[in-house]
């Protein structure tokens, strides 16, 4: 493919990027579980890539999956309501980190975040508690971080600083 060639990059699963979305806020769904896939042919080496990564939303009786995949030809976030399909076989682990904070709170705030190419590769979820986290798409891989809100901290040292 040369540079003047259109192609397409596919930024979601079916429908609109945030369709999977939609019955988690309209029924205020709490997330449950999340649980991140590692190829099973990478197990044991230090790269150990997160491919793929289950947000498991729950409302009384209902559940709501969600997967969000790092496409491997794009770098981008690919959202899915059912475990994508691939050829590949993955190992799956409940990480023990950031996401803790954030079980049993349901989401305030969900967008989708595009680089300066033009590309779909991160994802942002904002939950009830205030916790902030982003998944990104970066070399195939999803990356995950909480994001503190600074302008917070900034304001209330000041506050402190003034308080007589």
């Amino acid at each position: 493919m040369n540079d003047h060639q259109n192609f397409t990059v596919i930024e979601y699963h079916d429908g609109n990027f945030y369709d999977c979305f939609r019955p988690v806020f309209e029924s205020g769904a709490k997330l449950s579980e999340v649980r991140y896939y590692v190829d099973m042919e990478f197990i044991g080496d230090s790269s150990n890539w997160i491919e793929i990564i289950q947000l498991i939303f729950v409302d009384k009786d209902t559940v709501y999956p969600i997967y969000l995949r790092a496409n491997p030809d794009f770098d981008t976030i690919e959202i899915y309501d059912r475990f994508p399909e691939t050829d590949t076989c993955y190992q799956s682990f409940i990480p023990q980190t950031l996401w803790n904070e954030s079980v049993g709170s349901s989401l305030a705030w969900c967008r989708k975040m595009q680089n300066q190419q033009g590309y779909v590769d991160g994802i942002q979820f904002e939950f009830h508690n205030h916790t902030i986290i982003q998944i990104i798409g970066l070399a195939s891989e999803l990356v995950t971080m909480q994001v503190v809100k600074a302008t917070e901290i900034l304001c209330k040292s000041r506050i402190d600083e003034h308080k007589v």
